[in-house]
């Protein structure tokens, strides 16, 4: 049996017991190294609003292979939790977008004590946006289903003032995370990959490899953004889309942020040789159920 311990963007597939699915949680909040980084508990938060989405986005695949359909008031939460969770990732991406700002520019006028408290705030309004969205879409007034014939979730009636919002939504916070990022980029090259910092000049390869994970995420939400709405509504099309979305968010995008990111890897090779070990040592509390 197969387990999967959670990654901060999504799951990293290992052979260990399930019931020791969430001990990579215990790395981001327990060791020094993460809890003081305030950029590991922003993309910690977006790998659990993209948990949320693929684990939506997966049971509506299984209806549609069986050809099914969820009961309406089923239906009508699990797209309200699913919309929710969607537009609060693509806020907490433009904190991410924010912060990576932030660390290579705008650290040496802001102490970072006063700028933890502006983040902590920032992502707190995130997940009340998101919030906010999923109990207007529980409300008799706005409808969002999963529809067998487009593939894909779909506004009922199409036109409405919550979809407008949306679509506003996550365009405007993917545009100004766009030129937080691009303005990161012109400092990072200005200085030559250095950060400044209350103790000088430095080399900051740990925070590059955070900076370019969250490009990685920031490009493909920018990808899923316009082949949504600008793709041709057809079967192909959004079948593509949710396929994509399912392989990145739960396969590729885990891969390549611990491929990316060396302390990551080593502590997730650390705890899953701590797990081997005890599994071992103590095989009777790592026995299979199934």
């Amino acid at each position: 049996m197969e387990t999967i311990i959670t990654a901060p963007n999504g799951f990293l597939p290992t052979q260990n017991k399930t019931h020791q699915q969430v001990l990579s949680f215990q790395i981001f909040l327990t060791e020094s190294a993460f809890k003081n980084n305030f950029s590991y508990r922003i993309m910690t938060a977006i790998g659990v609003a993209q948990c949320t989405l693929i684990t939506i986005t997966a049971i509506n695949g299984i209806m549609l292979i069986c050809n099914s359909q969820f009961s309406y008031h089923i239906d009508k939460v699990l797209m309200a939790i699913l919309e929710g969770a969607f537009n609060a990732s693509v806020l907490l991406l433009l904190v991410l977008a924010i912060n990576r700002f932030y660390i290579f520019y705008a650290i040496r006028w802001i102490p970072m004590k006063n700028a933890k408290i502006v983040f902590n705030l920032l992502v707190g309004l995130s997940w009340m946006v998101g919030l906010a969205f999923t109990v207007v879409l529980l409300t008799p007034y706005a409808d969002l289903r999963f529809s067998l014939e487009e593939y894909g979730n779909v506004f009922v009636p199409a036109d409405t003032v919550v979809s407008t919002l949306v679509l506003l939504c996550s365009t405007c916070a993917l545009g100004l995370a766009f030129l937080f990022y691009m303005a990161t980029v012109l400092v990072i090259v200005r200085r030559r990959f250095t950060v400044k910092t209350g103790t000088g000049t430095r080399l900051a390869s740990s925070e590059i490899r955070l900076f370019i994970q969250g490009v990685v995420d920031f490009l493909f939400a920018i990808a899923i953004e316009v082949f949504f709405y600008c793709a041709p509504r057809t079967t192909e099309w959004m079948v593509a889309i949710e396929v994509a979305f399912v392989l990145y968010n739960g396969y590729l995008n885990p891969i390549a942020y611990i491929l990316i990111n060396r302390r990551v890897r080593n502590s997730l090779t650390h705890t899953m040789l701590f797990i081997k070990k005890r599994s071992v040592t103590e095989p009777s509390l790592f026995r299979s159920r199934t």
